[in-house]
């Protein structure tokens, strides 16, 4: 009586098994993953992602704003119930993977050939480059390391990668131009230092970054930097700043100073202010002073020119320079992806093309 009942336990857990790995290998089962995920990804694609909880409830309404963060629809991809579709389809596609290698074995053993195992070879190599893809996405998602950094020409900034701290040196910066005189390319020389030693250089541009074991510097945008000086008093303050940026000239921020920079300065037909070219060739800051909003003082300053406001402030125009706009990442994941692409783009041909040549010779 207790061995048929151990029997039937034991024939009950070998169906369960059987039934949970033919449930893990099922087709259908990925499709409706794919299905899910495919859908689920449109609330990331039409909804804007990232934006404080009060832009939905402005945009959307009370009700359907609150609906959107409740559900995570505000940050779709970090979400943990998308990352549980992904982990789900991961599962799956390893356990279909497994399934795909054990017949290709069986496969061989049965009718040892060329053709039989170059064609029956094309499904476990697409099926794992889809699960290195997708592992491969998953390690980039959770340990990718991004970081935007404006470095003055010349001019260093360190920069935090994971744990690892670099310092990238901007040590020369150049601009291609068309005939028209706008930018056709612009480059970066960069060092990029390590516990004071250098351990690799470059000048990138766009599309060409510095690469160094998995961290890649991109050349990302440029600029153009204003040097300053504010005296008032006897006392002299000097500032670096970005053509655009404005400065508060009081601790309550009631007065400001606002810049623009014109590298090849002019008029237009009606008289307003315009640069010719991106090029430095009549280089002229504009000033505006407001007080509580309403202006006080405006002027243009020449490089090494100085203007006396009303109150005796004087700003000195000191100089200009580029800065270079670099975007530095770096993901464990991505060698992992371009794993899975090999795999893929050999099992392809291998399951498609072996396989018409078998069709062809009959077999």
């Amino acid at each position: 009586m207790t061995d048929k009942k151990g029997e039937t336990n034991c024939s009950t857990g070998l169906g369960r098994a059987s039934f949970l790995w033919r449930l893990l290998t099922s087709v259908r089962i990925a499709l409706l993953l794919f299905s899910i995920l495919a859908v689920a990804c449109l609330p990331g694609i039409f909804i804007p992602q990232g934006e404080d909880p009060s832009f939905y409830y402005h945009n959307y309404g009370a009700l359907i704003g609150s609906l959107i963060t409740a559900l995570d629809f505000d940050k779709v991809f970090n979400s943990t119930w998308f990352f549980v579709l992904c982990l789900l389809l991961f599962i799956n596609l390893l356990a279909c993977t497994i399934r795909r290698w054990q017949n290709y074995y069986c496969c061989i053993i049965k009718k040892p050939s060329i053709f039989t195992g170059l064609h029956f070879l094309g499904s476990p190599f697409i099926h794992t480059g889809l699960l290195l893809v997708l592992l491969g996405a998953f390690i980039g998602a959770f340990y990718s390391h991004g970081h935007y950094c404006e470095i003055a020409v010349l001019g260093s900034q360190g920069i935090t990668i994971g744990k690892q701290r670099y310092e990238l040196q901007a040590v020369g910066f150049n601009i291609e131009y068309h005939s028209d005189g706008s930018p056709s390319q612009y480059f970066t020389k960069l060092k990029l230092i390590k516990d004071g030693n250098c351990l690799y250089e470059k000048t990138i541009s766009v599309n060409n970054p510095l690469s160094y074991q998995g961290l890649k510097v991109y050349q990302f945008n440029y600029g153009w930097l204003m040097d300053l000086s504010l005296e008032k008093d006897g006392q002299s303050r000097n500032f670096q700043v970005k053509e655009g940026d404005q400065l508060a000239l009081n601790e309550d921020g009631s007065e400001i100073l606002q810049l623009r920079f014109y590298p090849d300065w002019a008029r237009d037909a009606k008289g307003r202010p315009i640069s010719r070219t991106p090029q430095p060739k009549n280089p002229q800051l504009v000033f505006l002073r407001t007080s509580s909003g309403l202006p006080v003082d405006i002027g243009m300053l020449k490089p090494q020119e100085t203007a006396e406001l009303g109150d005796g402030l004087k700003i000195t125009f000191s100089g200009y320079r580029n800065y270079t706009g670099l975007h530095v990442k770096k993901d464990p994941g991505v060698p992992i992806v371009f794993t899975g692409f090999a795999f893929i783009g050999c099992g392809i041909p291998l399951h498609y093309l072996v396989s018409s040549k078998r069709r062809r010779k009959g077999e």
